[in-house]
């Protein structure tokens, strides 16, 4: 099997990803777990990229092949940055003469290597990016998926058709949302939520504040920020963090708090920023000890208290399944899978709700479609996987079975207690 990893930016959209996350990613949550004497890998990487690791050698392992900067000008027309070259990369795509000098590039510098599988990592599209490229190869992006904070273990997904616009959650929504499961297993996961949520509210460093908020105002909402990538993604009709809260605390009536919590790796709002929205908006809540760098889990203990949760296109949303709590979405179609109103003026219907269990698309999501970090040091797991996707795309092309059952609920339970247990007696002997 001949994998290549992709990313080709002069530097990360989000403003230079570290070579230590590819190593991360791509190398120990991947590589390193498939055997070396059926898998040949290669890694495309930028000319950045490429300079550091000539320095600290730390993904030598990936065998990483420089597509330099010059080479990333000569072959994109009118080539004017990462950002845009991103923008044509998901949404656009790439033009007639593009998609020749690119492939005419991997001719020059791979020859007769052909990819079986091809992944990018990030919120990028494998399969816009290479689809006419290399036609007969499988294209999947590496996302992290649900848990990729403490106090849980990494869990990712491999999606056949890119991330936040273009994947296989927004293609199948309906057929997700209506998954039908039995009520053994319905039981399963009703009795999988308690104990987690059960064990993260017994935590909650915000009881005192709650118990202030919850005097105050009639409900209360939760908005997680994404920093840098709201502009990037191209999913929102607001292209800054600024105007977009705007938007938001002017359509929210005063009897309904809102609480924010930043990205926890970009932000495009000063302190200045939220000064200006706590003074002019009562009903803003910020509160800065679960907006501290590294403060695991942003937005978790929000849920305990909150009456939805109002979405763009963080992974927040996907908390929001745990706790019954509905979802608000302020994106075009990253939520349509799990959402329960568009827009602010649906927010009034959306906090009438109350709890509301969607049970099945849950049990899809956490036994189909996404890995979990115990998976991939299993013997031959992860090869055994990608040869599984590879065929099912040869005989059957990609349809909603594409995503078969790799967990079961047993599993499932088991992979997430080891992470919350050990995590949370270590807080406790702190």
């Amino acid at each position: 099997m001949k994998i290549l990893l992709s990313t080709f930016f002069e530097k990360d959209i989000s403003e230079g990803v570290e070579l230590s996350v590819y190593n991360d990613h791509f190398g120990i949550w991947l590589a390193d777990n498939l055997p070396k004497d059926k898998v040949e890998v290669k890694f495309l990487i930028s000319e950045k990229l490429f300079n550091e690791n000539q320095t600290t050698h730390l993904i030598d392992r990936l065998n990483p092949v420089l597509m330099s900067n010059n080479d990333i000008k000569t072959i994109f027309d009118q080539y004017n940055g990462a950002k845009e070259l991103f923008n044509r990369m998901n949404n656009t795509g790439f033009t007639e003469n593009e998609s020749s000098n690119l492939k005419g590039w991997f001719n020059k510098n791979f020859g007769d290597w052909v990819p079986d599988l091809i992944i990018t990592e990030g919120i990028t599209s494998a399969k816009k990016m290479y689809k006419d490229i290399f036609p007969s190869a499988l294209c999947m992006t590496q996302e992290n998926a649900i848990f990729s904070r403490p106090p849980f273990k990494r869990t990712l997904s491999y999606d056949v058709y890119g991330t936040v616009l273009n994947n296989f959650l927004i293609k199948y929504s309906d057929k997700i949302r209506n998954f039908p499961i039995d009520e053994e297993e319905a039981a399963k996961i009703v009795h999988y939520k308690k104990f987690v949520t059960e064990m993260i509210d017994s935590h909650s460093p915000l009881d005192d504040e709650m118990a202030y908020c919850k005097k105050q105002y009639e409900k209360l909402v939760l908005l997680p920020l994404v920093g840098a990538y709201l502009k990037t993604v191209r999913d929102c009709d607001y292209d800054n963090e600024f105007n977009l809260l705007e938007y938001v605390m002017q359509n929210t009536p005063a009897s309904v708090g809102v609480f924010v919590t930043r990205h926890d790796s970009t932000t495009t709002l000063s302190d200045k920023d939220m000064e200006y929205f706590i003074r002019k908006y009562p009903n803003f809540l910020f509160l800065q000890k679960t907006n501290q760098s590294g403060y695991a889990s942003n937005s978790l203990h929000y849920f305990k208290y909150i009456d939805a949760l109002i979405n763009i296109t963080s992974k927040t949303s996907l908390f929001a399944l745990l706790w019954d709590k509905p979802v608000l979405s302020l994106a075009n179609v990253n939520n349509d899978f799990i959402k329960d109103g568009q827009g602010m003026n649906d927010l009034e219907k959306v906090l009438s709700l109350g709890s509301i269990e969607k049970n099945g698309l849950l049990y899809w999501y956490l036994t189909h479609y996404i890995l979990f970090e115990q998976d991939f040091y299993k013997e031959e797991f992860l090869y055994n996987y990608f040869s599984n996707k590879i065929e099912k795309l040869k005989n059957d092309g990609i349809n909603f079975d594409f995503y078969e059952k790799v967990n079961s609920m047993e599993d499932v339970q088991r992979h997430t207690t080891g992470g919350l247990l050990l995590n949370y007696c270590n807080y406790a002997l702190l």
